[in-house]
């Protein structure tokens, strides 16, 4: 294997936690055609959650952008475990109640599964960051030392039963009305128009997603994110960065964030090549699969993994994130990056304030009356 570290181009920006909350869509109109569905909803023992308030010790670090994102997706700052289970599993009954509540106003019968909700994981360890991290997992690419979410993926009995009774015809008027479709409406395949069903309802009703009235200032909001990593200042700070890192023995570096993107697409690669062969086999024939195919009792399949290459990507990533880290705390890395980020947020806040008020107090309000 090339060294990975040689192949990274352009430089990009460590982006604060807003990174995650910006890519959301917004709707307009607190009426909204599943409302009734919502109400219905709304009776749920865990109707009254609201975000967590973390301690102030605990508080992570937030620029004006990102206050406004929190508030739109109705989150706190820094949550713990526990908070996050428990608005995923007020998340996940508020929208089978909904969904069911839906369907039954479009004739359907739903039964909804009110126990499976996405399962919270936090596994042990250090803190992404430390040193201690870099040493254990590098940068988290092969060995996930963080927290995730799992997504259980079940069917009541009840509505498995009504399913099996339906008849084709049935089954695709009930498909539609919980999933909606995609229509054309223009000359070509992107030309094309969604009508949602009962669960893009719920998902839209739940996040204040997917209307019009603040697209344009989530698309301002969408360029400002991707301008960053061209600013002069964080230009600036990336040849810091590469300099530290060619010192430490990898030249060729432009950015941490490129740097780190590169390695989830080689590993990606690494762990591609071990399937390519599936493609091409004689499945008819040789039903069992290839030497040292494996389905597990859960339906998972899994193909012999190249081992050897597996632990030399492993060992590269670590010595580079130990790199990465000696060079993060010569170069006060991280408050760099965040001023350089905060200003650049106080300037598109000050710019926009008008409209991020609108959309988050929107957003405020479609939770209210949830």
């Amino acid at each position: 294997m090339r060294r990975i570290a040689a192949r990274v181009g352009m430089a990009l920006a460590v982006l604060p936690p807003m990174a995650a909350c910006a890519a959301i869509g917004v709707a307009a109109e607190i009426d909204d055609p599943g409302r009734d569905a919502a109400n219905v909803a709304k009776g749920s023992p865990r109707s009254e959650w609201q975000p967590p308030e973390p301690p102030p010790a605990h508080r992570a670090p937030q620029g004006p952008l990102d206050e406004f994102t929190l508030r739109i997706w109705g989150l706190a700052a820094n949550e713990t475990q526990a908070d996050m289970q428990a608005r995923l599993d007020w998340e996940h009954r508020w929208s089978e109640e909904y969904i069911a509540a839906c369907m039954a106003a479009e004739g359907f019968i739903y039964e909804p599964d009110l126990t499976n909700a996405p399962q919270a994981v936090f596994p042990a360890g250090p803190l992404r960051g430390t040193r201690e991290f870099a040493e254990q997992f590098g940068f988290g690419i092969t060995d996930f030392g963080v927290g995730s979410v799992t997504t259980i993926q079940s069917s009541s009995s009840v509505r498995q039963r009504a399913l099996n009774a339906m008849s084709v015809s049935e089954r695709e008027a009930w498909d539609f009305a919980l999933h909606g479709n995609l229509f054309d409406v223009g000359q070509d395949d992107t030309d094309m128009e969604s009508i949602p069903g009962c669960s893009g309802r719920a998902r839209e009703f739940l996040w204040a997603v997917d209307i019009d009235e603040f697209s344009a200032i989530q698309h301002e909001v969408d360029l400002f994110i991707q301008s960053i990593p061209d600013s002069t200042p964080m230009a600036e700070l990336n040849e810091d960065w590469a300099r530290c890192m060619a010192d430490a023995g990898y030249p060729g570096l432009s950015s941490r964030v490129r740097l780190i993107q590169s390695l989830h697409v080689e590993f990606n690669h690494l762990r591609e090549s071990s399937s390519s062969g599936l493609h091409d086999w004689d499945w008819e024939h040789e039903p069992a699969g290839p030497p040292g195919f494996h389905i597990d009792a859960n339906g998972h399949w899994s193909v012999p993994r190249d081992i050897v290459a597996e632990q030399y990507f492993i060992a590269e990533e670590v010595a580079l994130a130990i790199a990465d880290f000696g060079c993060r705390g010569r170069l006060d890395y991280e408050n760099r990056a965040l001023e350089i980020n905060w200003q650049a947020q106080s300037e598109f806040v000050a710019r926009h304030q008008i409209e991020l008020e609108a959309w988050a107090a929107f957003a405020e309000a479609r939770r209210s009356i949830r």
